[in-house]
């Protein structure tokens, strides 16, 4: 090798070098923040349950008028029994479910997404922006887990659209800036979720709006929280096939 070759090698080595360097500095600072946001979603999450637990207990009143230990689930029709409102119960397990799948999905998600050695090309502030804010908005879910006469049952619903809603618009946003780095098996996964977001909200909107006006222990209250339970578990499928199986890679 002549010696001005011998000092382009050199040239394009130092370069590529500068460039390993640089890149696990940027990464890590994403990284960083993928961490946070985890944390934050653990907090929420956790805090939502917390709260949701009390609302469906409402220890100021079980001294007085029970749950009782044989009578704990009651059904709409049973007017004197002193346990938890069937309706109660079920929109508890439903609170628990979104809030179970929003928490294993981005933890898994920011995980395997925002690694240190993740392409230097993937933005990770939609993410970030997206699972922020649906966070908040079930954090706030939390104190509509009640299904009783006078209780603003739609607000619960309308919640969980909003959830929907706003994961929907971030993922497509995370999809559009993020195209160029992943690959088909990872667009095919986020296109899962989206779909499932998209159906599943139209559906549920449409039932929440439907006249008349929503009252507790309804067929549509029901139907409600089918179609919810439906979405959380194909979420979930999705998340199996996406981590637990060998189809999701980001080209490095």
């Amino acid at each position: 090798m002549t010696q001005s070759g011998h000092g382009i090698a050199v040239a394009d080595g130092d370069a590529e070098a500068a460039r390993r360097a640089a890149r696990p500095e940027s990464n890590r600072n994403r990284s960083i923040v993928a961490d946070a946001l985890k944390q934050m979603v653990l907090v929420i999450i956790s805090l939502g349950f917390a709260n949701a637990v009390q609302i469906l207990a409402e220890p100021g009143k079980t001294a007085e008028n029970g749950p009782h230990v044989v009578e704990w689930i009651c059904l709409p029709a049973n007017k004197s029994c002193h346990g938890f409102a069937l309706d109660d119960l079920l929109i508890f397990a439903i609170y628990v479910l979104v809030g179970a799948r929003f928490l294993l999905t981005n933890w898994l998600y920011l995980s395997t997404t925002y690694r240190e050695d993740s392409p230097k090309d993937l933005k990770i502030l939609p993410d970030a922006i997206g699972i922020f804010l649906t966070g908040v908005v079930i954090g706030v879910q939390s104190s509509y887990v009640t299904a009783k006469s006078g209780s603003p049952i739609a607000d619960f619903f309308l919640l969980f659209c909003l959830i929907l809603s706003v994961d929907g618009v971030f993922s497509v946003i995370s999809l559009a800036v993020n195209c160029s780095v992943l690959d088909y098996d990872d667009r095919a996964q986020e296109w899962r979720w989206l779909r499932n977001n998209v159906f599943f909200g139209i559906l549920s909107l449409a039932l929440v709006f439907w006249r008349p006006p929503l009252e507790p222990s309804s067929w549509r209250v029901y139907a409600l929280i089918f179609l919810a339970f439906l979405n959380c578990l194909m979420s979930f499928h999705a998340t199996y096939r996406g981590y637990f199986e060998p189809t999701r890679h980001i080209r490095r």
